[in-house]
């Protein structure tokens, strides 16, 4: 499916206000933090942590939502279920299948701790093109 760039971040009232229940939100938060030596997800930007940011938004479009880390103490305030990665040190694709075997849904919207400014729009239009597919996943510059 192609889908026109201009049209993810047009507003539409239609979408406006949709709730996925049958979906799981999912928080990757994993790495060595090897550059920055701190949880890149606690870094705050507007007054608010980046991983506090993404778990509002999340909340407010799924039925669950869920961190994957292998750090569960040092995220325990943040108060949502957490899981660790069922094979050790193999990225982020192991957070991803340590996601699907302990969400209850179907479906499940996956981010990195490290991006501050997921779009409430965005995920909506992607959630509104998910049906008759195994996978949602944008690309821009022919890339992932």
């Amino acid at each position: 499916m192609n889908i026109e760039k201009d049209s993810l971040y047009r507003y539409n009232p239609e979408m406006a206000g949709a709730r996925y229940s049958d979906a799981t939100g999912v928080i990757l938060s994993g790495g060595e933090n090897k550059r920055i030596p701190i949880t890149k997800g606690f870094i705050r930007i507007g007054g608010s942590s980046i991983i506090s940011r993404q778990i509002g938004v999340l909340m407010e479009l799924f039925g669950h939502v869920m961190l994957i880390t292998n750090k569960p103490r040092d995220y325990v305030h943040l108060r949502v279920p957490m899981f660790g990665d069922v094979i050790d040190k193999r990225g982020p694709i192991v957070g991803i299948y340590t996601a699907l075997l302990n969400s209850k849904s179907d479906w499940i919207f996956v981010v990195a701790c490290d991006m501050p400014f997921i779009n409430p729009n965005l995920i909506r239009y992607m959630a509104s093109k998910r049906e008759g597919y195994d996978a949602v996943v944008p690309i821009y510059s022919k890339r992932i």
